[in-house]
């Protein structure tokens, strides 16, 4: 059986497109479907697609189709869901080495929270340049906390895929808004420059 998914708040976890249930059996499992009035195959398929097809190893997650689940108890069924490992969101990390800094007792403690939190910003940091290198960008960059979290093993990974794109002129967009520029975060693939 699966329940909906609920933060520290008892707010359901939820996305714009995709509610999030938990497996009450298998912890390290989540399954999104697609809210009431959303079309799975429209609005999450081709970022879902996109992810399959090239970033295997950067993203996790396995669609399944024509599913019945028990949810909060009552049998739901679902044209397509998608299955994945469950992770700590980067915002969850980031409260938790936040209240650690401000409880630190010293200038050292303070510094290795620091260092902590520049790691996982340099981590995210390559994992977009990885994905770069395959030609994918997130076009949800500004919200990267909220869409890439920890595993129990540690490794950062993607878990939305709704604004993934390969769309240059998109990607060429966010980075102008943000002040920067493709040779700021590493120029795309040639076959996506249409040389």
């Amino acid at each position: 059986p699966f329940r909906t998914m609920r933060d520290e708040s008892g707010h359901p976890v939820q996305g714009k497109l995709m509610l999030v249930l938990e497996a009450v059996s298998l912890p390290r499992v989540v399954a999104k479907v697609a809210k009431p009035g959303k079309n799975f195959d429209e609005e999450i398929g081709p970022g879902y697609r996109l992810a399959k097809d090239a970033l295997g190893g950067l993203f996790a997650s396995m669609v399944l189709e024509d599913v019945t689940l028990t949810v909060d108890g009552t049998p739901q069924h679902f044209d397509r869901l998608i299955l994945q490992e469950r992770v700590t969101p980067v915002a969850e990390v980031i409260a938790r080495l936040n209240r650690q800094r401000e409880a630190a007792q010293s200038d050292t403690d303070v510094a290795a929270v620091d260092r902590q939190l520049e790691q996982l910003v340099e981590t995210f940091l390559t994992l977009s340049r990885a994905m770069w290198k395959r030609g994918v960008y997130d076009m949800d960059y500004q919200n990267w906390i909220n869409n890439y979290g920890l595993t129990t093993s540690g490794k950062l990974i993607a878990f939305d895929v709704d604004k993934i794109s390969r769309d240059l002129e998109q990607m060429r967009f966010g980075l102008e808004v943000i002040g920067m520029s493709f040779s700021d975060v590493g120029n795309p693939p040639k076959e996506h420059l249409g040389e």
